[in-house]
């Protein structure tokens, strides 16, 4: 593919002074007076082209998110997210001599089931596996059903189309089971943003704090209250009033988490885990969030499920804030608040990232795949075109036509994708009992439970929770 970027023309303004001639006026010589030229960069893969004689590659996957809205088409359609799927696909094909074939089938629980079933068998079904983004994950380690992405020799992890906060966060004693390229579409959560209640309450643009680093925590809490308002009258803050904050209060809070700096687990000294939860961090965010949710009257929260007429949604314009995972911004496109999408706020100024989670999904290859210098080179190579095809085509479908207007929503949406991060207490842990729970703590704990006494909270998963790590540590080396 080839990335088009315009050379850059310089005018040079000379103004020529002569002293010593006095019937020479002052003069501007313009230089390089053409029209401005395009070069083309053709972008080299490293992976050299191959023909491996039409050989099958299949991507299994479940049907669930994305992988059955944004990540296969079978033929052109005139849709521009289908058609850059199906040139991207066709170019993979074309130079490696490769028949890649895609299946969709099952739930996110079925998949390790599935996979295992593969593997005792000894078959070769199945070349590329799309999990969930913590579903089953543990399961597929723990029963050996996993090659490393480090033995696959064709794979270079450090390429830039290669998520690194993933490479990172998921290796364990120096396994890597699970990695992340451009070929996946990620599903990160966001916050979406009133603009014109942002002007006609004269707060700070949130575009320019979020480029000035002063996007925090506490700024949405001051932001937020300053344009509650209880419209009625009655004294009680309900669906029918107006908020600085609006959310389900679910799956989404547990990104606060990450926003704030905070992770379940890190590596211990010998490349295992260790809970690194119960810190003073956590207590002061629990405690932040508890107020903001609990003690005042800028959020509204509903419970998961609730009835439409339940929630409050940005189409109302009565709500500053709304978290959303980004696929489903475009379900805004037609929305007649005039809007603007942010990453969540950081917990403090002096983070130099913000910072979220993908609930998108993993890719992995079982133990039976067959050619792994094949695979490797085909996820090489759907990563590169990627780069160029699918993941401009989804930024458009996501921001739609007027959001794509806005310069700095794109901008924004790179710095949500760039600051995803990865965490194994989650990834590996996050539907396991104990840890389940302490990754859901806001929610859970602050929402459902509507207390903020996080001590009493951990002490009752802690036990638990480093069984569940010490589980998966063994397994790992076993």
């Amino acid at each position: 593919m080839k990335l088009r970027i315009p050379t850059i023309t310089l005018l040079v303004a000379i103004v020529v002074s002569c002293a010593s001639c006095g019937d020479v006026t002052d003069s501007i010589v313009t230089e390089a007076t053409e029209p401005q030229q395009t070069s083309e960069v053709v972008r080299t893969p490293y992976i050299e082209k191959n023909d491996y004689g039409g050989a099958v590659f299949t991507v299994f996957a479940p049907e669930w998110g994305s992988y059955v809205d944004y990540m296969f088409a079978e033929e052109q359609t005139g849709d521009a997210m289908n058609d850059e799927l199906y040139e991207r696909e066709r170019l993979v094909e074309e130079y490696l001599g490769v028949n890649i074939e895609y299946l969709l089938e099952g739930t996110i629980s079925e998949t390790s089931s599935k996979v295992n079933s593969v593997v005792m068998s000894g078959d070769d079904t199945y070349q590329l596996v799309l999990t969930h983004c913590i579903s089953q994950t543990a399961d597929m380690v723990s029963k050996g059903l996993l090659i490393d992405w480090n033995d696959i020799d064709t794979v270079d992890l450090t390429r830039e189309y290669w998520n690194q906060h993933c490479n990172d966060g998921l290796t364990v004693y120096g396994r890597q089971y699970y990695a992340v390229n451009d070929f996946m579409i990620p599903d990160p959560n966001a916050i979406i943003f009133n603009k014109e209640m942002i002007e006609n309450y004269s707060l700070d643009d949130p575009y320019q704090l979020v480029y000035d680093g002063t996007w925090t925590l506490d700024k949405m809490f001051e932001m937020s209250a300053a344009v509650t308002n209880d419209l009625n009258g009655d004294s009680i803050y309900d669906v029918n009033d107006q908020y600085g904050f609006a959310a389900e209060g679910d799956w989404m809070l547990c990104s606060f988490l990450y926003s704030s700096g905070i992770r379940l687990t890190e590596k211990s000294d010998d490349g295992g885990l260790e809970l690194v939860l119960n810190n003073e961090r956590m207590y002061s965010l629990v405690d932040k969030l508890d107020t903001f949710f609990n003690r005042s009257n800028s959020a509204y929260l509903w419970k998961y499920g609730a009835a439409a007429e339940e929630q409050l949604d940005m189409h109302s314009g009565r709500i500053l804030f709304r978290l959303i995972g980004v696929k489903g911004v475009k379900n805004y496109r037609d929305c007649e608040v005039e809007f603007g999408i942010l990453p969540y706020p950081k917990y403090e100024e002096s983070q130099t990232e913000y910072n979220t989670n993908d609930w998108s999904g993993l890719m992995c290859v079982p133990i039976t795949a067959g050619d792994v210098n094949m695979i490797g080179e085909v996820c090489e190579m759907l990563a590169f075109y990627s780069a160029d095809t699918t993941l401009p085509a989804y930024y458009d479908v996501v921001l739609g036509e007027k959001l794509a207007r806005d310069d700095d929503s794109r901008k924004i949406l790179d710095i949500i994708f760039d600051g995803i991060v990865y965490d194994a207490g989650s990834n590996f842990l996050g539907q396991t009992n104990n840890m389940f729970n302490l990754y859901y703590t806001i929610p859970f704990m602050i929402f459902r439970d509507g207390s903020g006494d996080f001590a009493s909270w951990y002490g009752r998963y802690e036990l638990g929770a480093l069984g569940e790590i010490e589980q998966l540590l063994d397994d790992i080396k076993n």
